[in-house]
């Protein structure tokens, strides 16, 4: 209540955690630095902590400093939500990387590839350094160019494809037959394709072979 702040100190307020940071603060504010996006960490007087963000402000009489004015916003809901997603993209980040479909991220403009995974290398022979910031048309892995342009404007219409008949070519100029299926997302600001990539090309071959056993 009105009467207990009053009693209290700054520094009994600031969490255990924060003090000494939040001190080096204050004792730069009383000397006349302007202290600006400072986050620390306040105590509840029934011990929740609240991350809040703010600035310290020395006022000062004939050019002494009488006293500090701090003003100060509630983050805490946003931090929250900023550890959520910074999970949520490791996990991401550990799918992408281990999963045994070959996954690719390009720009929707231009076809530059951001990212791939070992999947999508092993599949088409090439190193990580000569894919990465290569376009799609520099490396020439569709076999069939409007195989691409197809894709993208259905992403463009609908935001997602699913299974589409495709033609890969890999690093050697061998022709994989593939089921993709895409995402749009965006990767810092920019429209981007999330391919996922299914290789038939084994299955095709041995359903042929099977085929020319059959009528042998």
């Amino acid at each position: 209540n009105e009467h207990e702040v009053y009693s209290l100190s700054i520094f009994q307020v600031i969490n255990p955690e924060s003090l000494e940071s939040f001190k080096r603060s204050f004792d730069r504010a009383v000397v006349g630095v302007k202290i600006k996006n400072l986050e620390t960490t306040f105590v509840s007087k029934y011990g929740k902590r609240v991350i809040v963000e703010g600035s310290l402000h020395c006022e000062l009489v004939d050019d002494r400093p009488v006293s500090i004015q701090g003003i100060f916003r509630d983050i805490t809901e946003r931090k929250r939500s900023e550890s959520a997603l910074k999970q949520s993209e490791a996990r991401f980040s550990r799918v992408f990387a281990a999963s045994p479909i070959p996954i690719a991220i390009s720009t929707i403009e231009g076809g530059r590839i951001q990212d791939v995974n070992e999947s999508f290398l092993k599949m088409l022979g090439y190193a990580r350094n000569e894919v990465i910031g290569h376009t799609a048309a520099n490396l020439g892995y569709w076999a069939r160019p409007e195989d691409c342009e197809r894709i993208v404007e259905k992403i463009r219409a609908q935001q997602s494809v699913r299974d589409e008949q495709c033609r890969l070519r890999a690093k050697s100029g061998e022709v994989r037959e593939a089921v993709i299926s895409a995402e749009l997302i965006e990767v810092n600001t920019e429209p981007c394709l999330l391919l996922m990539v299914h290789d038939n090309t084994e299955r095709l071959n041995l359903e042929a072979q099977l085929r020319q056993a059959q009528k042998m």
